[in-house]
């Protein structure tokens, strides 16, 4: 018993000695992404704003931004990239296509709840936001599927 408890103890110091510096290694990346994500939106917008001054210039009218919620945008985008994204992945789309980085984090988390839980029509993995597919359950006042 004292040699499983001796590696039980040994095993546990060196899974933490592994773990904090990729922890740390991860809050670094994040860091660096946020910083990343947030010059794309300035430089995004400062493009935006080239293209209406050419526009402008050439006496063409700008194309109508399409008016659309955040949950409006966010299910565009998904579809669109048809692939799981994270919430900051999310918020660079939806910022560079639809809101000229005008939407917050803190904004959009809030919306990302509700189409899953009230709307029920993305899911969350723990790390990716993804579409439900149309076999999966939505809400709960909709018909089944198989009555379509």
């Amino acid at each position: 018993m004292p040699d499983l408890r001796l590696f039980l103890t040994e095993r546990k110091k060196e899974i933490r000695d592994d773990y904090e510096p990729l922890s740390e290694r991860r809050r670094a990346l994040r860091t660096e992404l946020d910083e990343v994500t947030m010059r794309m939106l300035r430089l995004k917008k400062e493009l935006d704003e080239i293209e209406r001054a050419e526009q402008a210039i050439a006496g063409l009218e700008p194309e109508p931004k399409v008016e659309l919620t955040i949950k409006q945008a966010v299910l565009k985008v998904l579809e669109q990239e048809s692939r799981p994204m994270s919430a900051l992945q999310i918020l660079a789309a939806i910022n560079e296509r639809y809101f000229d980085g005008k939407i917050a984090r803190s904004s959009l988390s809030p919306q990302l709840s509700r189409l899953a839980t009230n709307d029920k029509k993305i899911k969350y993995d723990g790390r990716m936001w993804l579409l439900r597919s149309e076999n999966e359950e939505g809400p709960e006042d909709s018909e089944p599927s198989f009555l379509k």
